[in-house]
């Protein structure tokens, strides 16, 4: 149980929280060259909306797992976690989660979601989790850099990661229509109720 529920809180990270900020960074890109944003706002609402609710959804699967993890866990392993949770380097378990929540909650206020500045620093928060930031400076600051590196930092160019980038974009996008629609249905099917009770 323990295992799926981590695995879950997995998948919202990587096809969520970085299809969110993979979108951001297209939508930013093609905001400076459309005159008329009224479609692109709407579309990124929806996809804003939808990333409130994948933080909603991962605070809560986030809780579950840290319950079951103590259930299942023997008395030692529960004082390494607890001594990771509450020692000496405590932030470094509870920063990441917190700010991935704090990020896609504060995405409800729109002056924030409309802000470009914002938005992009969200887009890397969404990207980039601390752990891919820490190694990515310890890979960098080497006293020698090989010309393997050289070769790996112009890897994100093939056009196969650009498709994958694209593909994760579009199906970020695809579930956010989703949403829409489901929630428009229950929004039709309320009104309904309300006008037939009246």
């Amino acid at each position: 149980m323990k295992e799926n529920i981590w695995d879950f809180v997995n998948i919202i990270y990587v096809d969520f929280f970085i299809g969110f900020g993979l979108y951001s960074l297209l939508y930013l890109i093609v905001s400076l060259f459309i005159k008329n944003k009224t479609k692109i706002n709407f579309v990124d609402k929806i996809a804003a909306d939808l990333v409130v609710f994948a933080g909603i959804i991962f605070f809560v699967s986030w809780i579950i797992g840290l319950y079951f993890t103590f259930q299942e866990i023997t008395e030692e392993e529960k004082h390494s976690i607890l001594n990771r949770m509450f020692g000496k380097y405590w932030f470094g378990y509870w920063l990441q989660p917190i700010l991935w929540i704090f990020t896609t909650q504060i995405l409800r206020i729109e002056k924030i979601r409309n802000s470009k500045i914002l938005r992009l620093i969200f887009s890397f928060i969404f990207i980039l989790s601390i752990e891919r930031f820490t190694i990515i400076l310890v890979s960098i600051h080497r006293d020698y850099i090989g010309s393997s590196f050289e070769m790996g930092m112009f890897n994100f160019l093939k056009a196969e990661y650009i498709f994958q980038i694209l593909i994760k974009i579009t199906m970020y996008l695809l579930f956010a229509v989703i949403l829409y629609f489901a929630t428009e249905q229950l929004r039709k099917i309320r009104n309904r109720k309300s006008e037939f009770e009246e």
